[in-house]
């Protein structure tokens, strides 16, 4: 909304009431759905927004568009609507990319399919990792914590879209997979 008369920006808001729906909403999700969601994702856990423990689905990066739509790899928003068959009026505007993302679905045939398969790992890394600060464990596996010595962390990071930084590990054996958020 643009240029909104001054005397709108003063009216009370429903802060509270639009925040305890949103959580309700939430609470009955299996996955909440976004295009491009790290940039959505990135607004909760801050302020006024609560952090959200559920499964974010980017419909740029998590879905694969079936290939007879002819997207190129993580498609703009705009040219998955049109790929749908859905008009196209306005560009990143919040309310108009939602109600895109609505009409794409709604002409998805196997959307069910499409939402599973994008909450699986694409990748699976085989790592060998070692804890800080602790002596190789027995057999040359991953080291045991000793009665006593406390707090040992993996040398292993998560990265900003979910996955693991497995750069620098060594020791034992075990399997990471790049997550979904």
């Amino acid at each position: 909304m643009h240029g909104p008369p001054a005397a709108v920006t003063r009216l009370p808001q429903p802060t509270e009431a639009a925040l305890a729906l949103f959580g309700a909403l939430v609470a009955a999700a299996d996955a909440l759905v976004a295009h491009h969601a790290a940039f959505d994702r990135q607004w909760f856990g801050h302020g006024a927004l609560p952090a959200l423990a559920i499964p974010w689905i980017c419909s740029m990066e998590d879905i694969r568009w079936p290939a007879e739509l002819q997207l190129r790899p993580n498609p703009s928003l705009r040219d998955l609507a049109l790929a749908h068959r859905v008009p196209v009026w306005a560009a990143h505007r919040a309310l108009t990319d939602c109600d895109y993302l609505v009409h794409v679905f709604q002409r998805c045939a196997q959307l069910k399919a499409l939402l599973v398969a994008a909450q699986e790992p694409r990748e699976l890394y085989r790592a060998r990792a070692v804890l800080r600060g602790a002596p190789p464990g027995p057999g040359g596996g991953i080291p045991v914590e000793r009665s006593g010595g406390g707090g040992l962390e993996p040398e292993v990071e998560q990265t900003r879209g979910g996955g693991f930084d497995l750069s620098g590990v060594a020791g034992g054996e075990g399997w990471a997979c790049g997550s979904h958020g």
